[in-house]
C-alpha cells in the first residue's frame, strides 16, 4: 500500500487574518503540506503574506480573482508534482476538527476494502454562525433525501460533498479530471462529483469527521411555517448560480433526478434573494442574464462586473 501523504489546498479571497490563522492552526498538524492559493488583487493590500508562515505553508499568488476552480487546480497540480497521494481542499472560512483528516482517511480505507473506487469523502459540516448541520443529499424523482448522521461510524452515500473539507485521492482526480475552470466560482464541487459518480467513483459523507464552516454570505431569518436561516449572497452569485446550473443541466453526466431537484431549489433561492435581499432589481437582472448566458454556454467570469466573493 502506498504511503498516505496529504496536502491541504486553501483558496483565499480577501481573507480574514484571524480566520485564516484558525484554519491553519487546525489543519497544519493533520497534513504534510499546506498550499494557499490567493486570489486577492494585490492593490487592495489584503493579500496573504508568506512571511508570516513557516516552511510548511506554500503561497501561490494569482494577483487577481482567477476563480475558485482555477485556484483549486493550481493547488492540486502543486500537490501532484510533489508526490502527494491525497488532497484536502478548504475554503478560507472553514475549520476542520483536530482528527478530521484521519477520520476521513479511515473511512476511505474502509470503503476501498469493500472494493469501491471512491471519488471523494467529506466531513459532517456545521454552520459556525447558525449551528445548523448540513445533510448529505441524495436526489430522486420523489424529491431530495437528506442523509443525517445517527451514529458516529455512519458513512453516508451522497450525490455530492462540498469541496471545503473533502479528501480526494489523487488517483480519482487523475481519472475524473480537474475542476471545471469555466464555472469560475459556483457549482464546481457538484459538477466534479457528478462526473465522478458517472465514472463509477461514488462520494460519501463521513459522520466521524467534523468541520466548522462559515458560508460567504449573510444569514437571514425567514418564516415559512417555521423559522429558517437562509443565506443572502452577493448579487453576482445569482448570475453564477443560474448560469452554471443551466450549463450543468446540459451535461451528459447530469442525471435527470438531480436536474429536477436542483431546478426547484434554484428557483426558490433566486426568488427568495430577489424578494428579501437588497439590490432586488440588480439580482433579477443578473439571474436572467445568467439564464441567457447558460443557454448560450457562456463560461468564465462575469464580464465587466465585479467578481463575486468566493
Amino acid at each position: 500500500m502506498s504511503p498516505f501523504r496529504v496536502a491541504a489546498v486553501v483558496v483565499t479571497y480577501y481573507p480574514s487574518t484571524e480566520a485564516l490563522e484558525r484554519l491553519l492552526q487546525a489543519t497544519r498538524p493533520q497534513v504534510e503540506a499546506v498550499i494557499i492559493v490567493d486570489n486577492t488583487p494585490p492593490q487592495t493590500g489584503s493579500t496573504v503574506d508568506a512571511r508570516q508562515f513557516d516552511g510548511s505553508v506554500v503561497v501561490i499568488r494569482n494577483g487577481r480573482n482567477a476563480g475558485l476552480a482555477c485556484a483549486q487546480n493550481q493547488g492540486i497540480r502543486w500537490a501532484a508534482a510533489g508526490g502527494f497521494t491525497h488532497v484536502f481542499t478548504l475554503d478560507q472560512d472553514s475549520v476542520p476538527d483536530t482528527a478530521c483528516v484521519q477520520r476521513l482517511h479511515e473511512a476511505l480505507l474502509g470503503l476501498t476494502r469493500r472494493g469501491l473506487n471512491v471519488g471523494a469523502v467529506g466531513p459532517r459540516v456545521q454552520d459556525r454562525r447558525t449551528g445548523r448541520a448540513y445533510s448529505f443529499k441524495r436526489f430522486s424523482f420523489a424529491g431530495t433525501r437528506h442523509g443525517r448522521c445517527a451514529l458516529e461510524e455512519d458513512v453516508i452515500p451522497a450525490d455530492f460533498v462540498i469541496a471545503s473539507g473533502s479528501l480526494t485521492p489523487m488517483v480519482s482526480i487523475e481519472a475524473v479530471g480537474p475542476m471545471d475552470e469555466g464555472l469560475f466560482i459556483d457549482r464546481i464541487d457538484i459538477d466534479w462529483c457528478l462526473r465522478a459518480i458517472a465514472m463509477g467513483r461514488p462520494v460519501f459523507g463521513v459522520c466521524a469527521a467534523r468541520m466548522q464552516h462559515e458560508p460567504g454570505a449573510h444569514a437571514r431569518r425567514l418564516w415559512i411555517g417555521r423559522w429558517v436561516e437562509a443565506a443572502v449572497h452577493a448579487p453576482e452569485r445569482n448570475y453564477y448560480m443560474v448560469r452554471n446550473s443551466v450549463v450543468l443541466y446540459r451535461k451528459p453526466y447530469a442525471p435527470l433526478r438531480w436536474i429536477l431537484n436542483d431546478a426547484i431549489w434554484l428557483v426558490g433561492v433566486v426568488v427568495f434573494s430577489c424578494i428579501v435581499a437588497p439590490d432586488r432589481l440588480r439580482r433579477v437582472g443578473l439571474a436572467f442574464r445568467g439564464l441567457w448566458d447558460g443557454l448560450r454556454r457562456v463560461q468564465g467570469p462575469l464580464a465587466s462586473k465585479k467578481n463575486a466573493q468566493i
